[in-house]
């Protein structure tokens, strides 16, 4: 659909094997086949329009309409849907019976979030990079990984003393004095 070959991909949903196992299992499968390929041409026409906006300078509504088996009516409603709804930014030429493309450079939000995404990633790497001879294959592989040679916690010398082993204070003690 990327490419415009809205063909192949009614092929791939719109077939013998396919009719078998589910068209025709709908009450009236024929019409509801062909509202699915006239689907498929419309989506195909946004994702081609989407794809290669950045390429195109202009383009003829006729080649757009024979290219996706569409009527020129039916393109031109689409494409003023999507400039509408501002996921294009063109303009429809009526005497040129064209699309119009026009560049748009991104926002000073949109810069700085690509910006930052980039550190990020670069950060991330990092990381990474830093972690991976600490632990010798590149992730942590469990407890004693972080510092080899070392038990699990530290306190683990004192076999079962289980914690806490000074004076306690506060609260009352098992006599019941302070």
């Amino acid at each position: 659909m990327l490419n415009g070959d809205w063909r192949k991909c009614k092929e791939y949903i719109v077939n013998d094997k396919m009719n078998q196992k589910v068209w025709n299992l709908f009450h009236n499968a024929e019409q509801v086949k062909g509202m699915v390929v006239r689907r498929i041409q419309e989506e195909s026409l946004r994702t081609y329009l989407l794809t290669y906006s950045t390429v195109y300078a202009t383009v003829s509504l006729k080649k757009l309409a024979s290219l996706f088996d569409l009527s020129k009516k039916d393109v031109h409603s689409i494409i003023s849907k999507m400039i509408i709804q501002e996921e294009l930014s063109a303009t429809l030429d009526e005497p040129s019976d064209g699309l119009i493309m026009h560049r748009v450079e991104p926002s000073r939000l949109q810069m700085l979030a690509l910006n930052l995404s980039d550190k990020l990633q670069a950060l991330a790497e990092n990381n990474e990079q830093i972690l991976e001879p600490r632990t010798g294959r590149g992730g942590y592989q469990g407890p004693g990984s972080w510092f080899p040679g070392r038990n699990e916690r530290q306190g683990d010398k004192q076999k079962g003393a289980g914690g806490f082993q000074g004076e306690r204070r506060g609260g009352q003690g098992q006599d019941g004095k302070r």
